[in-house]
């Protein structure tokens, strides 16, 4: 297969230095990227705010240099999340437990009168085993306390599964095996089924789009490559794709180079294919983006937003020739 030819014309932001937005057309620079002097800015502010708003009655040394500590944790460490990895029902797809891992978030009872969206969650390789908690309890801080915000759940409640991988590359069918015993037991919309995955979980979003285009609503790669084989199967389904520039596990055009391209380069393949995909990249981060990407405001109203295509494979095919 030949390599689309606008792969060679990259689009580059007028500001290197900001971060770059792409959304089916251009590069649009915004959000100038200064975080060394903005991660200061915000820990002063945070701190000047608590200080102010008790220092009729807090005083003393010892009060003063408490306050600094919580300001600072609280700045580090983020907002607490609505729920803990322990509310979250443990299962598998064997009953002799040798199947896949995964554990499932659930709304609340008086939210499940009519069906609800379903998110699939895929972990890292630094999250595989087979222990059914990994997954939910490292790299999911800003995913639990931010995109599944209460504010957010409230606005929309969800269903959440989070699969184990077992090894370090995962497999489309048990996937989707997983999202098949989920849709049984529990009221899923059919139509807002949604895919995210971070690392080598952001290239299986990438690897089961391709195999299930037919399934899920939308996809939420991050920090992740693929090949170009089969990037005609899905053009239709709506991405946001997030990487890092520093990242040096999964170049942003050449990949990991095991066959996997980068998605400057797998965006303006899905553009020449007819595709409308959105690419968030952050000019002054690497691979570890993901607690980012998940306190990105933006994230949850659109990945909610987005249905099922129900689109004819005719419709949608095209190749790369």
């Amino acid at each position: 297969m030949r390599r689309p030819t606008r792969l060679m014309h990259e689009r580059r932001a007028a500001r290197p230095q900001d971060y770059m937005h792409y959304y089916g057309g251009a590069f649009m620079a915004r959000h100038r990227s200064r975080f060394g002097s903005r991660l200061i800015c915000k820990l002063f502010s945070s701190m000047h705010s608590i200080i102010v708003n008790y220092r009729l009655w807090l005083h003393g040394a010892a009060s003063r240099i408490l306050l600094l500590a919580i300001a600072v944790l609280t700045f580090f460490v983020g907002p607490a999340a609505a729920f803990e990895a322990e509310d979250m029902l443990r299962r598998n797809t064997s009953i002799d437990g040798n199947g896949t891992p995964y554990r499932v978030l659930l709304p609340d009872s008086q939210q499940r009168a009519k069906p609800l969206p379903l998110i699939v969650f895929l972990n890292g390789s630094g999250q595989i085993g087979s222990d059914n908690e990994a997954q939910v309890t490292q790299n999911t801080g800003s995913l639990f306390a931010n995109f599944l915000s209460p504010e957010h759940l409230a606005r929309q409640p969800i269903f959440l599964v989070a699969p184990q991988s077992r090894t370090d590359r995962w497999n489309p069918d048990e996937i989707i095996e997983v999202v098949a015993k989920v849709r049984a037991e529990f009221d899923i919309d059919a139509d807002r089924i949604y895919l995210t995955g971070l690392s080598t979980g952001g290239s299986a979003v990438w690897d089961t789009l391709k195999a299930y285009p037919d399934i899920f609503a939308a996809g939420v790669p991050i920090s992740s490559g693929s090949a170009f084989e089969g990037l005609d199967r899905i053009v239709h389904i709506p991405l946001w794709i997030f990487h890092g520039i520093n990242d040096h596990a999964t170049d942003r055009r050449y990949g990991d180079g095991g066959g996997r391209f980068g998605p400057r380069w797998l965006v303006t393949a899905l553009l020449d294919l007819g595709g409308h995909p959105g690419y968030t990249e952050y000019d002054d981060d690497g691979h570890n983006i993901w607690d980012r990407v998940y306190a990105d405001e933006r994230l949850f109203p659109w990945l909610i937003a987005q249905h099922r295509p129900h689109i004819t494979p005719a419709q949608s095919v095209k190749t790369l020739q």
